[in-house]
């Protein structure tokens, strides 16, 4: 049986993917609703709870923006039935509610086109007005993420947080700096963007040495 918390806290970095798997990993998706799993948390940086509680309303197609709110009503899953409290007492979540994993989680992530038209397919054209509604329980996304990854024969544990580690690489090949991507992201500290920055410059040095 898959570890995933394994897999989300401690690997996450160590599964990271290459240019030529992301190339793998899309041309094995064979559904769109596959696709609308993939990209959906590839290119917007989305951790798997986010991802699994957008709604229509968070994406503004206009101008191209996805607003992650700073609080949501869910009476579905388990984690937000229940509220949450500090050491003191204080209630820092309500009964029935999701929040963002910290407060840098409540942002806005600029639309990239390659997530787009699967964004519109999904909202617009088939009609949902969640993705809870088509993907009751998070298992399903990690499940979706993890069958296209076997199939593209990545020969590592392909997984939803590792897509969004594989997202901050793609903005550091791209010369977001390390402010932008600690802000697309939702991270509170610039630590995780500066090894991802590292990181993708490992890999561009890599796939030079290859290639040459």
């Amino acid at each position: 049986m898959v570890n995933r918390e394994n897999y989300e806290k401690s690997a996450t970095k160590e599964n990271v993917l290459t240019d030529d798997e992301i190339e793998a990993l899309l041309d094995a998706i064979k559904t769109m609703y596959e696709e609308f799993v993939v990209k959906g948390l590839l290119y917007t940086g989305l951790r798997e709870s986010a991802f699994h509680h957008m709604k229509e309303s968070w994406v503004d197609f206009d101008r191209r923006l996805i607003r992650v709110p700073r609080k949501q009503r869910c009476m579905v899953c388990d984690s937000c039935k229940k509220p949450r409290y500090t050491k003191s007492g204080n209630e820092t979540k309500a009964a029935n509610t999701w929040v963002p994993k910290t407060s840098a989680g409540t942002r806005t992530i600029p639309m990239v086109p390659e997530v787009q038209e699967i964004l519109d397919w999904y909202f617009n054209q088939q009609g949902h007005k969640t993705v809870i509604e088509q993907y009751r329980w998070r298992q399903n996304l990690y499940n979706t993420v993890r069958k296209v990854g076997k199939r593209a024969k990545i020969d590592h544990p392909v997984f939803p947080h590792a897509l969004r580690g594989t997202f901050a690489t793609i903005l550091a090949k791209k010369d977001f700096d390390m402010w932008e991507i600690k802000d697309t992201l939702g991270w509170k500290t610039i630590q995780p963007a500066i090894f991802y920055i590292n990181l993708a410059g490992e890999q561009i040095k890599k796939s030079f040495e290859e290639k040459w």
